[in-house]
């Protein structure tokens, strides 16, 4: 490798690796991705404010979450080679029950689906704006979950977020355990309308998966969470560290397919 090479590979190691640099790269690329939009553009410009909001979302929880450099170094490229037109990305906090925050979620779902359906029938009116109006008006809701609702409904279900990709760093599955352990693995990517969605990426260290224990363990763990309806990708910290636009591309190319099947109606 040369050494030019070697320098700009490093430094695209340090910016991903580091919050308020891949964050300004990150804004930096989302002002590019709607250079087009200019002050009359009134959805255009709401479009590129929502694409920062969930940008930084996205940027502060990995950096916020990840345990190693090498997790911060991939899910940051993941982000940043998501831009413009990738997959749509979520990221989450960590969760100490990935399985009840996921379940939380599809409860909350089936509850404002109903909700709509009444508001439907009693007012025949399309409007999500007009739903929010109409729960705010509502006795038997508290102010917190009018809020949620409202927030449900306008962000998952008008502007569809059910159907994007989720990415949950350090995400605990307390249901699933290998010996006395819990499965806790360096990301989980799910969708929230797709309960058969279910991927654990790992970045596998040298330090604590080089002999033969941690090996034979990981193998098992990968055959547990297979047997309960995950996919596992393992990817080695030397190849994330060698070239991580090449790792992220890989996953992204997986992701989008995935994406053009459930659009297909696989």
């Amino acid at each position: 490798m040369g050494s030019d090479i070697r320098n700009t590979l490093v430094g695209l190691r340090d910016a991903l690796a580091d919050k308020n640099v891949a964050l300004a790269l990150a804004i930096r690329l989302v002002d590019e991705a709607h250079s087009h939009a200019d002050d009359a553009d009134e959805v255009g410009l709401l479009l590129k404010d929502w694409h920062q909001i969930v940008i930084r979302n996205n940027i502060e929880h990995i950096h916020d979450n990840a345990q190693s450099p090498i997790e911060k170094v991939f899910m940051t490229s993941l982000v940043l080679c998501a831009l413009p037109t990738g997959p749509t990305l979520i990221f989450t906090s960590k969760s100490d029950s990935i399985d009840m925050a996921v379940k939380t979620y599809r409860e909350m779902d089936e509850v404002v689906t109903k909700l709509r359906q009444e508001y439907q029938r009693r007012v025949q009116d399309p409007n999500v704006f007009g739903f929010v109006d109409w729960v705010n008006k509502i006795d038997t809701l508290s102010e917190g979950e009018k809020t949620s609702v409202s927030a449900h409904a306008v962000m998952y279900q008008e502007y569809d977020l059910r159907n994007a990709f989720h990415v949950t760093p350090q995400a605990s599955f307390k249901e699933v355990r290998v010996g006395k352990s819990y499965v806790r693995p360096d990301f989980y990517v799910w969708i929230p309308s797709k309960p058969s969605f279910n991927l654990i990426v790992e970045c596998d260290g040298f330090k604590y998966h080089s002999n033969k224990d941690s090996f034979s363990r990981d193998r098992k763990r990968d055959r547990i969470l297979q047997s309960k309806g995950f996919q596992v990708f393992r990817y080695s910290g030397a190849e994330i560290w060698a070239s991580p636009v090449g790792v992220t591309k890989d996953l992204i190319d997986y992701l989008l397919s995935r994406e053009q099947r459930f659009g297909n109606g696989a």
